[in-house]
C-alpha cells in the first residue's frame, strides 16, 4: 500500500462505511474528521461506529459546520469490485492454491492473482477490478552516454580495447559516437 492520496470527508463519505471500516487509513482519516466536526473523539471506534458514521455522514450531507480539511492516508492500488467481496479469490503457483476472500484481498494478492492463470483467466480476473494501477514503466535502457566512467571502461573491456587509452569520459562518448 504505497499510494499516497489526500481525501476529503466527502471523498470518505462516498466510499461508504464498510470500506472505512476494512482499512485502518481510511478508519484514521474518519476519527480525525470526526473529531474535527465534533470535538471529541469516538469513545469506542468499534463499539459506536456504525452510529457515529452515520451522524458524521449525515452532518456533512446536511451542510453542517465543517472547515475543508485533508489528511493523508495510504490507499491500496488495486481496488475490487463490490460484487466480488464476498468471493474466495484462488490462483495457484505450481501445484498450491492460494486463496483470500475478495473483502480481505491485499495488493500483494491482487498482483499474483492478476499475474498466476490461463490468458482467459486473467482476462475475466482483470474485469473484477475497479481499479488496477498502470504498468510501471519499462527501464530506461542504459546508453554509454549515461553510464559512469567505471562502466564505461568495463564496456571498453569488453569489446577488446585498453580503457587506459582514453583520458577522460568525454573521449569514450566521443569514440563511441564516431563508431555509431
Amino acid at each position: 500500500m504505497e499510494n499516497k492520496h489526500d481525501i476529503t470527508v466527502k471523498e470518505l463519505i462516498n466510499l461508504g462505511s464498510a470500506t472505512v471500516r476494512r482499512d485502518n487509513d481510511l478508519m484514521r482519516a474518519y476519527i480525525v474528521f470526526y473529531e474535527h466536526a465534533f470535538f471529541i473523539k469516538p469513545n469506542c471506534v468499534p463499539c459506536t461506529f456504525d452510529r457515529d458514521y452515520n451522524r458524521l455522514r449525515n452532518h456533512i450531507l446536511t451542510g453542517g459546520e465543517m472547515t475543508a480539511i485533508t489528511t493523508n492516508f495510504t490507499m491500496g492500488k488495486y481496488i475490487l469490485n463490490k460484487r466480488f467481496s464476498s468471493q474466495i479469490l484462488t490462483y495457484k503457483i505450481g501445484n498450491r492454491p492460494h486463496r483470500c476472500y475478495g473483502h480481505l484481498i491485499t495488493d500483494q494478492f491482487a498482483e499474483e492473482f492478476l499475474k498466476n492463470g490461463t490468458k482467459k483467466q486473467l482476462t475475466e480476473r482483470k474485469e473484477m477490478f475497479d481499479m488496477i494501477p498502470p504498468p510501471p514503466p519499462p527501464p530506461a535502457e542504459q546508453t554509454y552516454k549515461t553510464m559512469n566512467r567505471a562502466q564505461l571502461n568495463e564496456l571498453l573491456k569488453a569489446d577488446g580495447l585498453d580503457p587506459n587509452d582514453f583520458s577522460t569520459k568525454r573521449e569514450i562518448i566521443a569514440f563511441y559516437d564516431e563508431r555509431n
